[in-house]
């Protein structure tokens, strides 16, 4: 029984060790593409992270960082998007 564990937890960790830690700040190339096609550059996206608004529960938003600027993208009605610029932190 040790020894189907230990080989359990090898495969664990050859899985674990195996995957990029880039894969977490991967971000979406839908979410570059809309801010792109909105007329904004995004220049080597950074980070990505998404978040529930307030002010409404069943809404979300994103917030791409990129090298050069911020984006909040927010989806809208009809597949449509607005992107709003943010201030990058210094």
């Amino acid at each position: 029984m040790k020894l189907y564990s230990n080989r359990i937890l090898a495969a664990i960790a050859i899985v674990l060790g195996s995957t990029p830690a880039v894969a977490v700040n991967k971000v979406n190339a839908q979410l570059t593409s809309i801010i792109r096609a909105a007329g904004y550059k995004c220049q080597e996206p950074v980070t990505e992270i998404e978040e529930e608004l307030a002010s409404a529960p069943q809404e979300r938003a994103w917030i791409v960082e990129c090298k050069n600027a911020a984006y909040k993208v927010l989806p809208l009605p009809h597949f449509s998007y607005h992107v709003e610029v943010l201030e990058l932190p210094e």
